[in-house]
């Protein structure tokens, strides 16, 4: 749990957190049609409602440093990535998966940030990846 003072509102349907707030009567008050409450703050970013109770939402990649040999040929790889799932590299253009893999290859060392930006209920994230001289 975030924080055990307070309360999150979220999404019947979709299990999506909404908010968080501090009082029960300020839940019930701003709780929406679809809508319950969980005991707790949550983070959204993190955590989603399933079933009513509290769960850790899906990440990509499993974390958040990986390495990788620079030499060309080496893959960093996920599969079964959701459609819609938007990526870049060191803060370049984004580009969309279309086909539910993502690789990435390169023969330059460094530290590269790969951002992935999945659909709910995936966490977004930011995975650094280290390539190392082979």
């Amino acid at each position: 749990m975030e924080s055990a003072d307070g309360y999150s509102i979220f999404n019947l349907a979709s299990g999506e957190i909404r908010c968080q707030v501090g009082g029960l009567q300020t839940a019930q008050q701003n709780t929406r049609e679809g809508e319950a409450i969980l005991k707790g703050r949550w983070d959204d970013g993190r955590w989603y409602a399933l079933a009513g109770s509290p769960v850790p939402r899906p990440m990509l990649f499993p974390r958040p440093t990986m390495g990788l040999p620079a030499d060309g040929v080496a893959v960093l790889r996920a599969d079964n990535v959701p459609a819609g799932t938007r990526v870049r590299v060191d803060r370049g253009e984004w580009g969309p998966i279309d086909d539910g893999v993502f690789e990435f290859v390169t023969a330059i060392a460094g530290e590269y940030a790969i951002d992935l930006e999945p659909p709910f209920p995936f966490q977004h994230q930011t995975v650094r990846v280290i390539a190392h001289a082979p």
